[in-house]
């Protein structure tokens, strides 16, 4: 069914405030050992749908970009941003995908909000309508994907789950 988020869309996708500084940090200073959190792309990165490399390619992220580490599997890393999927860590020849800091000049890492598929990051509430006092329908947990079909102001209306 289909149902809107209630939560400003920030606020639905982000940590809590206190925990969104602690998630800003670098995801580790050996690079070559990648952890949960924001990392930054040191060359183009091929992402796929799963931890397989032989899955479904699903797009590239060019250097210098933010990436959000959710899960870590050897050499694979499964990101949330800024799309879902999987990419290698390290290169076939040895060399870093990833660094915990970012390159000179790269911004602070954000969290966007647009249609398509994104993962809870927080417990997010659910209504039956754009409008914050619209009758609640039920919550969705951290770490659930969601589809994102439409982004109005802060708002998100989903159909997924």
């Amino acid at each position: 069914g289909q149902a809107v988020l209630t939560h400003d869309a920030p606020a639905a996708l982000e940590k809590p405030a206190e925990q969104t500084a602690a998630a800003r940090k670098p995801i580790s200073e050996d690079a070559s050992i990648p952890k949960p959190g924001f990392a930054w792309t040191t060359q183009k990165a091929v992402v796929r749908s799963g931890v397989e490399m032989d899955s479904e390619y699903l797009g590239a992220i060019p250097a210098n970009e933010t990436v959000l580490i959710v899960e870590v599997k050897g050499t694979r890393v499964r990101i949330a941003e800024p799309f879902l999927g999987w990419l290698s860590s390290s290169s076939a020849k040895g060399h870093s995908i990833l660094s915990p800091k970012p390159a000179a000049g790269a911004g602070a890492p954000l969290v966007r909000v647009r249609p398509g598929f994104a993962l809870t990051l927080q417990k997010a509430i659910v209504r039956d309508a754009i409008e914050k006092d619209s009758e609640y329908v039920g919550a969705i947990p951290v770490n659930e994907k969601v589809l994102i079909t439409e982004v109005k102001g802060t708002r998100v209306h989903i159909t997924e789950p």
